[in-house]
Parts: C-alpha cells; structure tokens; sequence
C-alpha cells in the first residue's frame, strides 16, 4: 500500500528518516538525485506526505487514515474551484476519520506554490480562486 513505490514518489528528504540504516538512506539520497538529474517532474502529484515542503511541528506528516482513503495529495484538499475544503466537506467527501486540528495543520504547512501546482494539475483557472 505504501512501500516503495509510494515513497519514490515523494518528494522526501532523508534527514527525516529517523533509525534508517544507512545504507538504505544512501540509496534513497542517490535515487533522489538521479530524479533531479532526469527532471523528475514533482508537479504530477503534489503528494502530502513524506514531503520536505510540507512540515507539521518541522517533520513531514503521514495520516494512515487519510492515506488510506485516498487522500494523498494537495489536490485532494482542493474543491472544483480551488479553494480549500472545509473541515465539513473534507469529511464527508473522503468519510475520513480525522481531527480539525489536524486538518488545518496540514493546510497551514502548505506552501502557496505548492498550492498554485495543485490548483494548475487540476486545470483550475485562475480566475476561480482568487
């Protein structure tokens, strides 16, 4: 569900892979440079977790509740005009079993280009959101 596959996607930073062994952190740094190297395009999905732009109390988040419904990106976060969910909405749409705190902590960590990414993946104008 979430292995590697997911974490490779990521735009992670290994520093907050606390009790990794090193080798496999020297692997994942490796891996994230060569996705530098090739322009590995981090605007397909701005995903919410195990993102080094996206801090909650300085380290990345993961909500296995919110994983597990399927929210995993900025764009999850987002109506059809671009603005943020409210708490309500969020939890009827993803019948997600979460907290407000926690929700607005996730809100308030991301970053405004990371929302203008979300907003341009989904083909909202610009004239929706403002």
């Amino acid at each position: 569900m979430w292995g590697l596959n997911f974490l490779l996607r990521c735009n992670y930073h290994t520093k907050y892979f606390q009790g990794l062994p090193k080798f496999y952190k020297d692997i994942l740094t490796f891996f994230d440079e060569l996705k530098s190297l090739n322009r590995y395009d981090y605007d397909k999905e701005t995903f919410l977790f195990n993102n080094r732009e996206i801090l909650v109390d300085g380290k990345p988040a993961f909500f296995k509740e919110w994983f597990s419904k399927g929210v995993v990106s900025v764009k999850d976060l987002l109506n059809e005009s671009g603005q943020y969910l409210s708490f309500q909405e969020f939890i009827s749409k993803n019948h997600c079993k979460t907290n407000f705190l926690q929700y607005y902590q996730i809100l308030s960590s991301i970053p405004n280009h990371l929302l203008k990414k979300a907003r341009d993946a989904g083909n909202i104008p610009e004239a929706n959101y403002i």
